[in-house]
């Protein structure tokens, strides 16, 4: 069953608690889906959190993002 909230809030929610395995979950979810406004992941500041880990630099590779 899809979740009723957005994307962009489940990956805001998952982060501001602290999960990221979910928040990658979510943002993997949302690019999959082709439902994520790509243009802000490299620089909403509310990703600080985690664009310097490895697993992000994979996601945004994986998304055609990472040069």
């Amino acid at each position: 069953m899809p979740c009723p909230l957005s994307g962009i809030y489940l990956v805001c929610l998952s982060l501001s608690i602290g999960d990221v395995d979910r928040n990658f979950k979510w943002l993997e979810e949302e690019f999959k889906d082709r439902d994520f406004p790509r243009s802000f992941v490299k620089v909403d500041p509310f990703l600080d959190k985690v664009r310097s880990g490895p697993r992000f630099k994979a996601l945004l590779n994986k998304i055609g993002l990472e040069k």
